[in-house]
């Protein structure tokens, strides 16, 4: 304390004190360039926080506009969500402000990721929104162009995609709007009485008013019927005729022997895969049924038309082997509630039965009975002339007078088409006659953004 009390303390003009002690003379050396060192280090701290703070202020500013871009971006996302989703208020109206784009990335803009996370029918309801708006505004320069454009793109999605699930969403798609445009077209001489009789009161509030769509319809129906013939021929024809043959007629396991053959299990899986995608799309019954009365008919002429001339098809153990598969086919229509088709599989089961029974003249008349009915004279006589005796269960060929009776007892039958031939790719022209009623809300209708048709139209 004495040392203290000896010093003298003076006022240093070389610089502002803010808190610390005035130093005089008599302090040593030392402790003035310690304190120099540390006035120092103060005036950059200084400096260092006026310097965040200057930065904090930066900061504050940037996150007042983040926050308000985030803001503005909330309610442009609102606004979409009241233009684009289902609401209240909603009619189920679409407000096209460029059709050919609005067409155009409706229809070729459809890829198979976003098939697999939209409603499969909300495309035909989209342009049917479309249209409906067109009438209501008795616009029928928009409504044709607006029906023309979607109609061409339909056109070259059938014609030039390779994608099967694009294809055959479009197919479900023409159908689906063909629908509705029959279920709210106007009453006129072309229309049917069966396509109003199960509408409620306020479907019939929401028929169209000002335009006739016959000429529509027309087009769009003659686009279904090649759409059809193109899915079959150039999308399924081409997978499914390699497999009929050695599913139907080679694939054999009743020994236990060519485990890996799964040719049959090969056909199968693969009509089931066009069943599949059918139901996941929402492909009402009359769809799935054509086709697959299509399916079936190929699957049985094919066979049968190859039993006809090869004579390794027509002996004993290969009837039972091919009655087998059929069989098993059968089963798996049945599975499908395709029962119905069955009936396109009773020629080769009478095949089979054929080689399989007794080849005597006693038997001629049940040859020529029940037994056969499905089957055509000619067909009979030659699977009976390619028939290959096995020594287990048959000794010799049949005799020219078996044959002989046989054709006799075949000449009492009716006259009909005598081809031994089926017509293994004929296609069945689609039945476009067919009317499927929908019970859907035209005003639960959403346009997601995945579509990118927010430039080009507007839920109103």
């Amino acid at each position: 304390m004495s040392e203290y009390k000896n010093t003298q303390f003076t006022q240093s003009p070389d610089f502002y004190q803010l808190a610390f002690p005035t130093i005089d003379d008599m302090v040593n050396e030392n402790k003035v360039e310690d304190n120099q060192s540390y006035l120092d280090c103060a005036g950059q701290i200084i400096n260092l926080v006026d310097e965040n703070l200057s930065l904090q202020e930066k900061i504050n500013k940037q996150s007042e506009k983040i926050e308000q871009m985030r803001r503005n971006s909330s309610n442009e996302n609102t606004e979409y969500d009241k233009d684009n989703s289902v609401s209240e208020h909603n009619k189920g109206l679409i407000k096209v402000t460029n059709i050919p784009e609005f067409a155009s990335s409706l229809v070729i803009g459809l890829r198979a990721k976003i098939i697999k996370v939209i409603p499969p029918l909300l495309p035909a309801k989209i342009i049917f929104g479309a249209l409906r708006l067109f009438d209501k505004e008795n616009d029928e320069i928009g409504f044709t162009n607006c029906f023309t454009n979607i109609h061409d793109n339909i056109k070259e999605v059938f014609n030039e995609s390779s994608d099967f699930d694009v294809v055959l969403i479009w197919f479900v798609n023409s159908w689906k709007l063909l629908n509705l445009l029959r279920q709210y077209s106007m009453n006129d001489d072309t229309c049917k009485s069966i396509w109003y009789e199960k509408n409620t009161e306020q479907q019939k509030m929401m028929i169209l008013q000002n335009i006739h769509t016959e000429s529509f319809r027309r087009q769009l129906e003659t686009r279904i019927e090649s759409g059809y013939n193109i899915i079959l021929k150039k999308h399924i024809e081409i997978v499914l005729t390699p497999k009929i043959v050695p599913a139907i007629l080679m694939h054999d396991e009743t020994k236990g022997q060519n485990k890996n053959d799964k040719s049959l299990y090969n056909l199968l899986d693969f009509m089931a895969s066009i069943y599949t995608k059918l139901k996941r799309m929402n492909a009402d019954d009359t769809i799935i049924q054509q086709f697959f009365s299509q399916l079936t008919q190929w699957v049985s002429s094919l066979s049968l038309n190859h039993m006809l001339f090869r004579k390794d098809l027509c002996s004993f153990e290969r009837a039972f082997i091919i009655k087998h598969n059929v069989t098993e086919l059968g089963d798996w229509l049945k599975k499908n509630n395709l029962s119905k088709f069955c009936e396109y599989l009773e020629p080769l089961i009478q095949a089979t039965h054929l080689i399989q029974s007794q080849k005597t003249v006693q038997n001629v008349e049940t040859l020529c009975g029940s037994m056969t009915s499905s089957l055509k004279p000619r067909q009979i006589i030659s699977i009976l002339q390619h028939y290959t005796p096995s020594i287990d269960f048959e000794d010799d060929e049949p005799t020219p007078e078996f044959l002989r009776m046989v054709k006799e007892h075949l000449a009492k039958r009716e006259k009909e088409n005598d081809e031994s031939l089926v017509r293994g790719t004929y296609i069945e022209p689609f039945n476009i006659e067919n009317f499927v009623y929908s019970d859907d809300n035209l005003e639960d209708i959403s346009i997601p953004p995945c579509l990118r048709l927010i430039s080009y139209c507007k839920l109103i």
